[in-house]
C-alpha cells in the first residue's frame, strides 16, 4: 500500500469509525454443522486491543435439532501452545429473527449480549475491550442451525503492524 493509500485508510478510519473504536472489519458467516468453529477474523502482525465485536442476523437463525442451540466466539492464538479460549459464554440462539444484534461484554465467561427484539442493544465499550495476540477468531455452536449473522469488529492495534482481516 503507498504512503497516500495509508493516509487517505487512516483518514477514513478516523472520520468513518470514530478515534474512540478504531479500525473496522466486516465479516458475514453462515451458520455450520454442529460442533464446528467457523473461522471470522485472524489477527496477524502483533497484538491488538478489541474494542466492540458486534453481530447482526440477517438471516434467520433456528435450529435444526431438538438440542438447544448455543454459540459463542474463541479466540486461538497462532504461536504457542496455547488453546483456544472462550471470548465470552454460550448465547442461546434458538430462534433469532432478522436485526437480532449480538455483542460481548469482554467477560470471558459472561454469555453473549442479544436483542432478540431486533434493533436496539446497549454496550459498554468502557468493560467489553480484550487484548487479543495472533491468532483466529471463530465461532462455535453446539447444534445444526441455520441462519445468517453479519460481524463487525472494532479494534486498535498494541503493536506496530498489528492488524484484523476478515477470515
Amino acid at each position: 500500500m503507498g504512503f497516500a493509500q495509508n493516509i487517505a485508510r487512516k483518514i477514513n478510519s478516523i472520520y468513518l469509525t470514530g478515534p474512540t473504536l478504531g479500525e473496522r472489519v466486516e465479516k458475514t458467516a453462515e451458520y455450520n454443522p454442529a460442533g464446528t468453529d467457523v473461522d471470522l477474523f485472524t489477527v496477524a502482525g502483533g497484538r491488538v486491543m478489541l474494542r466492540s465485536l458486534v453481530g447482526q442476523v440477517t438471516v434467520i437463525v433456528a435450529k435444526n435439532a431438538a438440542a438447544d442451540a448455543k454459540t459463542r466466539l474463541q479466540h486461538t492464538p497462532t504461536t504457542g501452545a496455547l488453546a483456544a479460549t472462550d471470548m465470552c459464554g454460550d448465547l442461546d440462539c434458538d430462534t433469532h429473527n432478522i436485526d437480532t444484534v449480538y455483542t460481548i461484554t469482554g467477560g470471558t465467561g459472561v454469555a453473549m449480549a442479544d436483542d432478540s427484539r431486533a434493533g436496539v442493544i446497549v454496550t459498554s465499550f468502557v468493560t467489553n475491550k480484550q487484548i487479543l495476540q495472533p491468532g483466529t477468531i471463530s465461532k462455535h455452536y453446539t447444534t445444526l442451525v441455520t441462519g445468517t449473522i453479519k460481524w463487525t469488529l472494532h479494534y486498535i492495534p498494541i503493536d506496530a503492524g498489528a492488524t484484523v482481516v476478515a477470515a
